[in-house]
C-alpha cells in the first residue's frame, strides 16, 4: 500500500511544479497524471548517463517534494473542490483497485500478466539497469541472453521512460522491482 501511496504523491507534486512553472492553473484532476509525465522526463535525463543514473530515485523525490513546496497555495486551493476530491482521488482509486483487483482477490503475491511474455522480465530489468548505469549499453555483455534482451530492447530506442520511474520509485522505498511491478502497473 505505501508504494502506490508515495508513488501518487510523487506525481502530485510533479503535477503542482508543472502547474506553478507554467503560470497558469491546470485543472485539479489532471495534475497527477501531468506529473507522472514530467516525473518520467525527469528521469529520463537523469539516466541520460550511467554518471547521474543513481541519483535519479533521490532526483524524483526532491522534484515531487518541491511541488508541494511551490504549490503548497495551489493545494490550499484544490482541497475544497468537490470535483477533484471525487474525480481526481476517488477515481483513480477506484481504477488502482479494479487493475490490481486479480492479485488482491487471489490472496497471495501474484502477477496478473501472462507469465512466459518476457515483457514483465524485460521492463524489471530494464528499470534495474537504466537506474544503476543509465543509458550506456557500452559494457553489456552479449553473450548472455539479459545483455541481449537489454541491447534488443533499450539501445534500439524502445520507450524507457515508465522503466526509469518505475526503477527511481520502487529503489527510493528500496523495493524489490518484483514487488513493485504489479502496483507499478496498475498505478
Amino acid at each position: 500500500i505505501a508504494y502506490p501511496v508515495v508513488l501518487a504523491l510523487l506525481c502530485v507534486g510533479a503535477g503542482l511544479l508543472v502547474d506553478a512553472a507554467s503560470g497558469r492553473q491546470l485543472p485539479g484532476v489532471v495534475l497527477p497524471a501531468v506529473g507522472t509525465a514530467g516525473l518520467i522526463a525527469v528521469s529520463q535525463l537523469t539516466t541520460a548517463g550511467a554518471s547521474t543514473a543513481p541519483a535519479t530515485p533521490y532526483v524524483v523525490a526532491v522534484v515531487g517534494l518541491a511541488g508541494f513546496a511551490v504549490g503548497r497555495p495551489r493545494l490550499r486551493s484544490l482541497t475544497g473542490d468537490r470535483t477533484v476530491a471525487g474525480l481526481g482521488v476517488g477515481l483513480p482509486v477506484l481504477v488502482f483497485a479494479l487493475g490490481l483487483a486479480p492479485v488482491l482477490v487471489s490472496g497471495r503475491p501474484t502477477f496478473s500478466s501472462y507469465g512466459v511474455l518476457p515483457d514483465s522480465a524485460v521492463h524489471m530489468i530494464g528499470a534495474d539497469f537504466l537506474i544503476h548505469h543509465g543509458q550506456d549499453y557500452t559494457r553489456l555483455d552479449l553473450t548472455n541472453s539479459y545483455g541481449q534482451y537489454l541491447s534488443a530492447y533499450f539501445n534500439t530506442s524502445y520507450p524507457s521512460g515508465a522503466d526509469t520511474l518505475f526503477g527511481a520509485t520502487a529503489l527510493l522505498l528500496r523495493l524489490p522491482l518484483i514487488w513493485a511491478f504489479q502496483p507499478f502497473c496498475a498505478f
